[in-house]
């Protein structure tokens, strides 16, 4: 129900959920990759549109089986 933060069990299981972010540009090419590791996942994602700003939206994929999580677009 809060689409502004990570899912909290998402966040806490970095077990089995290690995440990659994934930075694309407005003509949808990727730009930019951070791994999450022990980083908070919200507070990267500020990071990275306050100092990327070629970045347009971030995709968040599982880092080892590069499943598609969700989309992160500027607000």
């Amino acid at each position: 129900s809060d689409v502004y933060n990570f899912p909290p069990e998402i966040k806490a299981d970095k077990e089995n959920f290690p995440l990659s972010l994934i930075g694309y540009d407005n003509e949808q090419k990727m730009i930019f990759t951070k791994l999450v590791g022990d980083n908070d996942v919200d507070q990267l994602i500020s990071e990275i549109f306050e100092n990327e700003n070629n970045v347009e939206y971030l995709h968040a994929r599982n880092s080892e089986a590069c499943c598609f999580i969700c989309k992160i677009e500027r607000i």
